[in-house]
């Protein structure tokens, strides 16, 4: 399986998304209902299917994801063909916490005196863009927006 199988969670949330993906797939509500009772791999073959086309699409629209640390910020345009990280770090002794919004934006527009390394590199997908973003989702990367990832270029270019 490339990504994950929707939770009983996430599936009840797409339950008419599921539903219309059965239909495509020539399953009508009984033959579903059949398939669930009597017929347990194709009923998880289906919703594996259906979660790798859900995840898929979903991993396709990302845009930019961000990891932060009490120290670093990592945040990462997802180009089609590589990854641009943009990030900053600070001393590991300093009282600034960068996973909290005020310190971050305090240091960002330097209204503190702790010094910060911004630092810029890309480097391309080891696997599919999807699979490498995918990957990265389930180590703490959450998906977030072009703001700080846009904020952190600027203050490379002037430095």
């Amino acid at each position: 399986m490339k990504y994950r199988i929707l939770s009983n969670e996430e599936l009840r949330h797409l339950e008419k998304e599921f539903v219309h993906f059965l239909a495509v797939s020539g399953i009508d509500p009984p033959l579903w209902i059949n398939i669930k009772e009597n017929d347990t791999p194709r009923m998880l073959v289906l919703i594996e299917q259906f979660s790798e086309m859900v995840l898929e699409g979903a991993l396709q629209r990302v845009q930019h994801i961000e990891l932060r640390r009490p120290k670093s910020v990592q945040v990462i345009q997802c180009l089609p063909d590589k990854m641009v990280l943009a990030g900053l770090s600070i001393a590991p002794d300093s009282v600034i916490n960068l996973t909290e919004t005020s310190d971050l934006q305090d240091l960002i527009a330097e209204k503190t005196t702790t010094k910060a390394n911004y630092f810029m590199s890309e480097k391309p997908y080891t696997q599919s863009r999807e699979e490498d973003i995918f990957l990265m989702l389930e180590t703490g990367f959450l998906i977030t927006d072009a703001k700080l990832f846009e904020a952190f270029q600027r203050i490379n270019q002037i430095k």
